[in-house]
């Protein structure tokens, strides 16, 4: 089974996550839990081989990857501080707004609503968009992922398993390649490239996809 640890580093995101390791499988569709601790430490130092290193070969990461992540990233958040965070990451991702203003909401001198009042209406449609898109996209995925968790726990018994798993993570892929689609048709012109560029520029050089070692057999 050839199966993948995607190590990203948020260091200059501002949401409040150091790091985020999501293990990924091509021949599995395990359960990706959403970002929020370390999950899995990998060094920065002493890549394995195979490992695909977004920093310095950034058009090597896939885009359904880079989609994936920020869509969760987004999604989910509860409490008014996080959908905060979250507003102010959208707001720098698409370069709306005073430079400025993310580093004041997160100090608590400013607030979103305030920043909102230098937002244009077409502006404040983007953010909504990318909020929307999110949230439809997490609802699905949760689905997929505990149809995945249920299958993974009865693989044992059911010969089945494996075409099940390969077919969950097809549609997996699919749903994220519809949601990229979507999300893109939702923006203005403008905050579509400014989305493609932080994609490309920056969150993809924060991703590093490293080869997991092989299972020992039980």
């Amino acid at each position: 089974m050839n199966r993948l640890i995607i190590v990203v580093l948020f260091s200059v995101l501002t949401i409040g996550i150091a790091s985020l390791a999501i293990v990924m499988s091509k021949s599995s569709s395990a359960a990706i839990k959403p970002p929020g601790i370390n999950e899995i430490a990998v060094s920065n130092s002493q890549d394995r081989p195979g490992t695909i290193n977004g920093q310095s070969n950034p058009e090597l990461i896939p885009d359904r990857t880079a989609y994936l992540i920020l869509f969760r990233l987004i999604a989910n958040r509860k409490t008014s501080e996080e959908k905060n965070r979250v507003e102010s990451y959208i707001r720098g991702m698409l370069n709306i707004g005073c430079k400025s203003c993310g580093a004041l909401i997160e100090n608590g001198k400013m607030t979103n609503a305030e920043n909102a009042n230098r937002t244009s209406e077409q502006e404040q449609t983007d953010i909504n968009a990318v909020f929307a898109t999110a949230e439809e996209f997490n609802q699905q995925i949760t689905l997929l992922d505990n149809q995945a968790k249920d299958t993974k726990e009865r693989r044992r018994s059911d010969p089945q398993a494996k075409l099940r798993l390969t077919a969950l993570q097809a549609q997996k892929n699919s749903l994220i390649e519809n949601k990229v689609a979507l999300l893109i048709q939702r923006l203005s012109p403008v905050s579509r490239s400014k989305l493609q560029s932080f994609i490309n520029e920056r969150l993809k050089q924060k991703i590093k996809i490293v080869p997991m070692q092989p299972l020992s057999p039980t």
